[in-house]
């Protein structure tokens, strides 16, 4: 049962990688294919795919740590290093108004 499972454990791996690079190599295609219809959804929808590539990766590299050590390590993310920084500054009062005045302009601009 033991050597069952573990052949489970580096199948589930083995489909994390593979998955991990074709969506890296899709993302990267339909990048480079909708760049000129869309710069910004296209650079949107590569974030979102690599995003996804970091979370398979992340995956085969639990599954592969557990078939070294046979103990799950989840290695949650540190707040403590962003705690170092401080509190963030203050928010100008007028910075909303300007916001959306600016965003107005835009808009308007856009529809002309």
């Amino acid at each position: 049962m033991e050597t069952l499972d573990g052949w489970g454990y580096i199948t589930a791996g083995f489909s994390f990688l593979v998955l991990g690079m074709i969506v890296f190599a899709h993302a990267w295609y339909m990048f480079i294919a909708t760049f000129t219809v869309g710069v910004l959804s296209s650079v949107l929808a590569l974030i979102h795919d690599l995003l996804l590539v970091v979370i398979l990766l992340e995956l085969f590299r639990t599954i592969i740590n557990f078939l070294k050590t046979h103990v799950i390590t989840l290695e949650p993310l540190r707040l403590d290093e962003f705690s170092r920084l401080g509190p963030p500054p203050p928010i100008p009062r007028t910075l909303p108004k300007r916001f959306f005045t600016s965003i107005c302009w835009i808009s308007a601009s856009m529809c002309w």
